[in-house]
C-alpha cells in the first residue's frame, strides 16, 4: 500500500479541525513520538502556500494528528486546494499527508463528487 491521498471537504469560512494518518512512501503508518508536523495548503499542488498551520499529534504511535482550521483563515477559499503535511523527526523531513480539500460556499451540505479527485 502506497500512501494515499486524504481528501477533505467543508465549508468557507468554518471552523473545523481535521484528522489525518502520516504514512510513508510505502504506505506504513509513521510514528510521531518527538514529531513536528508544518501543515500548508496551496490552490494548486505547484502553487505557492497561502496558509500554513502547525499539526497536534492526536496519537503518536497510531500515526495520528490533527489540524483547527479556524473560520477567518478559510472564509476567501472557494474550490479545490491542495495540502501537504511535513514530518519533521530528528532533523529528517518526510512528507507525512498529502490531498486536496475543497472549500464550498454553500450551508450545511456537500457536494463532493469524490470521483474528479482520482
Amino acid at each position: 500500500m502506497s500512501r494515499s491521498l486524504q481528501n477533505f471537504a467543508m465549508n468557507a469560512g468554518e471552523d473545523r479541525t481535521l484528522t489525518m494518518t502520516a504514512r510513508d512512501n510505502g504506505g506504513a503508518i509513521i510514528d510521531l513520538t518527538g514529531a513536528t508536523i508544518q501543515w500548508d495548503v496551496a490552490r494548486s499542488a505547484a502553487g505557492g502556500t497561502l496558509l500554513t498551520k502547525t499539526g497536534s499529534i492526536v496519537s503518536a504511535s497510531a500515526g495520528t494528528f490533527s489540524v483547527s482550521l479556524t473560520s477567518g483563515e478559510t472564509d476567501s477559499f472557494t474550490g479545490d486546494y491542495w495540502y501537504q503535511a511535513k514530518v519533521t523527526i530528528s532533523g529528517a523531513v518526510s512528507i507525512g499527508a498529502q490531498g486536496k480539500i475543497r472549500f464550498e460556499n454553500l450551508i450545511g451540505q456537500s457536494t463532493v463528487d469524490w470521483d474528479i479527485w482520482s
